[in-house]
């Protein structure tokens, strides 16, 4: 199974941890999907958000990384990503194939967009 965790920082820590034991329980994949949103980042002298050309390039992967959890490996990518809408959360686990999306209640509005199962945690 191959299981994403929409990570958004603290408020996701236990969304986090459930998509963790899942990917364990399962002998699955883990992905954890860092988001910031564009919002997130205003100009300082104007509060304008920046041009979207800085944005080019903003997600990023870092695949084959394990982590050990009770004597199993998991095999992780993580990914950072700024996003413009959730909508893009469910995109990118389409596009890799994710069996499993594990939301923060912040995103539950995704519920009827899944394109697979989706936890709230």
């Amino acid at each position: 199974m191959k299981v994403m965790v929409a990570y958004n920082g603290f408020e996701a820590q236990a969304a986090l941890a459930y998509g963790v034991n899942k990917a364990n329980e399962t002998g699955g994949e883990l992905i954890v999907f860092d988001i910031l949103r564009r919002t997130y980042f205003l100009d300082i002298d104007n509060g304008a958000p920046p041009e979207k050309d800085a944005f080019q390039g903003t997600l990023r992967v870092k695949k084959d990384t394990l982590i050990h959890r009770s004597g199993r490996k998991i095999l992780t990518t993580f990914v950072f990503a700024v996003l413009d809408t959730c909508d893009d959360i469910l995109s990118y686990a389409g596009q890799a194939q994710a069996d499993l999306v594990v939301l923060p209640p912040e995103y539950e509005e995704l519920l009827e967009k899944a394109c697979c199962l989706v936890d709230v945690v």
